[in-house]
């Protein structure tokens, strides 16, 4: 029921869409441009993207674990200068380092999900959602795979102890 069609250029695909997702390699970072939005637009990220400075700061930014976010900012800045590279959304914490942005403006996806905050504060905000994937969701996939390998028979047992320490 879902009709799909071919565009020749990710602007056409982007001004005619109300949720955009974007995950690519670091090789060909994409570039959007605020005006491809259109009003109340979701973008969800879960690798680097170009994104304006206005998009950034216009945007209902919501992200998977923030707190996750910010340690890998202050990790980064920790680094000599010329060693640092943010691992993701670069422009985002160059606009906070920089006081475009607060780290308070930033949206917790959990407290989207618990009703203590809205997911925008008007219909035409466009919504961002940053991931940069959490320890849960790389144990959820390990399980899928280990079931999949299971019923395939696949695979050998590894014994990395006779006892866990932790009992």
């Amino acid at each position: 029921g879902v009709k799909v069609y071919a565009v020749d250029r990710m602007e056409t695909a982007v001004r005619e869409s109300d949720a955009i997702s974007s995950a690519a390699s670091k090789i060909k970072v994409p570039r959007f441009e605020t005006d491809w939005f259109k009003p109340g637009a979701f973008l969800g990220i879960s690798s680097d993207v170009y994104l304006t400075d206005d998009f950034w700061q216009t945007s209902r930014v919501v992200a998977d674990n923030w707190k996750m976010h910010v340690e890998w900012r202050e990790e980064t800045l920790r680094l000599p200068e010329k060693e640092r590279k943010f691992p993701l959304y670069e422009d985002l914490h160059k606009l906070i380092i920089d006081g475009r942005i607060q780290d308070s403006d930033i949206i917790e996806m959990g407290d989207i999900v618990n009703g203590s905050v809205e997911a925008r504060e008007r219909d035409e905000q466009p919504v961002t959602y940053i991931t940069g994937g959490m320890g849960i969701e790389d144990s959820a996939w390990g399980y899928a795979v280990y079931q999949e390998a299971k019923a395939k028979g696949l695979g050998q047992k590894l014994k990395l102890w006779d006892k866990p320490l932790w009992f």
